[in-house]
């Protein structure tokens, strides 16, 4: 059987597969006797003492013959041949059943040498074909990297590199440097080259022939890499810049929500407190001169704490660059400096001060200035007391005063313009305090503050 030169096999192999130009099976059924022509790239003994061909054709197939006792491997593996029987279709595979040897003839015998067919040149161009070229072919590189667990190889040639997969009549796999002549059939799997059903020949060994590490596929890779990188990088910029600009404009709502609060707590209630006493005066100035006097006196003092208050505004913003270093001695500072507030508003400290109590300051004033403000204008109060309580991990803060008191259920608020208790609890909020409030009609009102403070 074995009549043909290499050379002549390989052309006629050439052109015969050429000469089929479309799928033999389309839009054939299953069970209808067939003939297709391939070539033979594995024998394979079945469990139940049949043989099959994996054959490689216009449609790749497998040709399973029921008798195989005149079938010798060696005649049919890499022959091209033309197989006759019944289609089966087997999810998705293609299958022929035939009888015996008369259902196949041998059209190419197989090359008494594989390795004396010429060598491909192993280029981007010859892989790039694989889908197109069914029959062995010849390389020759040498071995870059060993794959011990699977016996595959990566073998560099023609400038690119390509996995070998040796066939079941593999020798030792050979090592890294080893020049070697393989025969395989070329594929492309997930769009590297690959070489499968190889016969492999170890024929040198010379490392000076490694290529260097850098090759055109790994530096492909690489820049692939770095631009994947430079993608998720740039998204990940994009996704934090937007989530900037929307803390930023969050921040910036809650600041003015925080400087309306602060105006309203310290000019508001000031600026109030002054038009009473000059309301006073001007009832008094026609029948009592002095007490007029006296009223005056104390607008005046009314309008040099709208000042400060105002400047307490922007003393929050600075962080309280002023007054005592202690939280007690800030409260007691500032209520002092409240002219009309003397005589009855009190302040008290128990427990031991934490220092990182000062901090609580500026929210702890706002507080203050809004309940004692609510004590006197709206509640009538005629005694306000302010009492701080340390105690480990927490400060509290209680302004309480006996003035006429509220239904707390019933209380305005924000949209009604009332923004006195939902400014104070959005200080005590920000800050990690709760906020409460107990009032009675008739029995007065209690202001809460409760901060954990280490």
């Amino acid at each position: 059987m074995k009549t043909a030169t290499p050379f002549l096999s390989a052309a006629i192999l050439a052109l015969a597969l050429c000469a089929s130009a479309a799928n033999p099976f389309a839009g054939v059924a299953s069970g209808s006797e067939v003939s297709a022509e391939g070539v033979v790239h594995n024998v394979s003994i079945l469990s139940d003492g049949r043989v099959a061909f994996d054959v490689r054709g216009e449609a790749a197939f497998t040709a399973v013959f029921e008798d195989a006792s005149m079938i010798a491997p060696v005649d049919f593996e890499d022959a091209f041949v033309s197989v006759a029987g019944t289609l089966e279709l087997r999810e998705g595979a293609v299958e022929i059943m035939a009888e015996d040897i008369a259902s196949v003839r041998v059209i190419v015998p197989p090359p008494e040498d594989p390795f004396a067919l010429p060598v491909v040149d192993m280029s981007a161009e010859t892989a790039g074909q694989a889908r197109s070229i069914r029959h062995r072919l010849h390389a020759r590189g040498v071995v870059t990297s060993s794959r011990s667990a699977d016996a595959a190889f990566v073998v560099y040639s023609g400038g690119i590199e390509a996995v070998v997969r040796p066939s079941a009549r593999k020798a030792q796999p050979p090592r890294v440097g080893d020049i070697v002549d393989v025969c395989a059939f070329l594929e492309m799997d997930g769009g590297e080259p690959s070489m499968n059903d190889a016969l492999v020949r170890i024929s040198g060994h010379d490392e000076s022939r490694l290529p260097p590490y850098w090759t055109a596929g790994r530096v492909w890779a690489l820049m692939g890499i770095v631009v994947s990188s430079l993608l998720v990088v740039g998204l990940a910029a994009l996704v934090l810049l937007r989530r900037f600009e929307r803390e930023r404009y969050n921040a910036t709502r809650r600041e003015r929500l925080r400087l309306s609060h602060d105006l309203h707590d310290n000019l508001q209630q000031l600026l109030a407190a002054t038009m009473f006493r000059l309301d006073a005066a001007q009832s008094l100035f026609d029948c009592d001169a002095k007490s007029a006097k006296e009223q005056l006196g104390w607008a005046k003092k009314s309008v040099e704490c709208t000042q400060a208050g105002l400047r307490g505004v922007l003393w929050d913003l600075q962080e309280e660059s002023e007054g005592p270093d202690s939280l007690s001695g800030l409260v007691s500072y500032a209520v002092g400096r409240m002219a009309h507030w003397q005589g009855r508003v009190v302040v008290e400290a128990r427990g031991k001060e934490p220092s990182a109590a000062r901090r609580l300051g500026g929210r702890f004033l706002m507080i203050i200035q809004e309940a004692v403000w609510n004590a006197l204008a709206r509640g009538g109060a005629k005694k306000v007391r302010i009492r701080l309580f340390f105690r480990p991990g927490l400060a509290r803060l209680i302004v309480s005063d006996d003035g006429c008191g509220f239904d707390v259920g019933s209380a305005p608020g924000v949209g009604s313009g009332h923004l006195g208790l939902a400014s104070m609890r959005m200080r005590a909020e920000e800050i990690g305090g709760s906020f409460s409030v107990k009032s009675e009609i008739g029995r007065g009102t209690s202001v809460i503050v409760e901060v954990p403070c280490e």
